[in-house]
């Protein structure tokens, strides 16, 4: 579905170059979810924007079902960090954006829009504005205006970040039970290691700047029931730390755990 050939991408600036990503190359299946974590700055929110058609390789290829991704296409959804909701729209509004765009007829455009909240346990919003929401409220209307669109691939950026652990660990529920029933191939960026274990059907281990990729991690947690209580769940965290180097004042790989095979 996705496929990465010596991605190389640097940001000029006025006097200098910054190398972000840096000889990346991988595939990402279709209808699965793809995990991609690292350091920050190590290039994953660029990374996505690549894959969205908003930032253009500087070095390598990015193919979409076997076409360079552009800006504006119809089979990509993007969800950045800060959600994107306009706060002088409703919800209703907001979610409707792209389908406006479109230029669907508005009775198809009401019902797609009531189905989606509900779906995602938001439709009691509809009619409040984005400053009216909870922050897992406000999580949901973004994907759910993704989602209306009727994607092929879902990029989300740290859609989680700023949330409580709770409500956090409730929402990557609710987006695992909403791939299990349409497996859009998803793109999930995270600082996370237990989210990319979670949600990451295949996890991607960048380096620090520049990303380079360091691993991929084929994860059998993914989707089984009780996952996070599964032993296996915590060995493949602990091989993700030992992946992306020992914490501060270590003396071994990662806190101190033995790196384990890769599988």
């Amino acid at each position: 579905m996705i496929t990465v050939k010596n991605l190389g991408f640097t940001y000029q600036q006025a006097n200098s170059r910054v190398e972000a990503l840096a000889s990346i190359s991988v595939d990402m299946p279709g209808n699965s979810m793809t995990a991609i974590i690292g350091p920050s700055g190590c290039g994953k929110t660029t990374l996505l924007y690549i894959l969205a058609g908003l930032f253009p390789p500087s070095a390598g290829e990015v193919l979409i079902k076997g076409r360079p991704p552009r800006a504006g296409r119809p089979g990509i959804a993007l969800v950045p960090q800060d959600y994107g909701l306009l706060p002088w729209k409703t919800v209703r509004d907001n979610v409707a954006l792209g389908l406006k765009l479109r230029r669907m007829p508005a009775p198809v455009i009401r019902q797609k829009v009531e189905d989606m909240l509900e779906r995602l346990g938001v439709g009691e919003t509809i009619d409040r504005y984005p400053a009216q929401l909870s922050g897992g409220q406000a999580q949901r209307v973004a994907v759910a205006r993704a989602l209306v669109l009727d994607p092929d691939v879902l990029l989300l950026d740290e859609p989680f970040s700023s949330l409580d652990a709770l409500t956090r660990e409730k929402l990557q529920e609710t987006l695992l039970d909403v791939w299990t029933r349409l497996r859009i191939t998803t793109v999930l960026v995270t600082h996370s290691i237990e989210e990319a274990v979670f949600l990451g059907h295949k996890i991607i281990i960048l380096s620090g700047q520049p990303g380079r990729l360091v691993a991929e991690v084929e994860n059998p947690c993914f989707g089984r029931p009780g996952a996070r209580y599964l032993p296996e769940f915590y060995d493949i965290c602990k091989e993700l730390r030992a992946l992306l180097g020992p914490a501060p004042g270590a003396t071994g790989p990662a806190r101190g755990y033995p790196a384990p095979a890769l599988p």
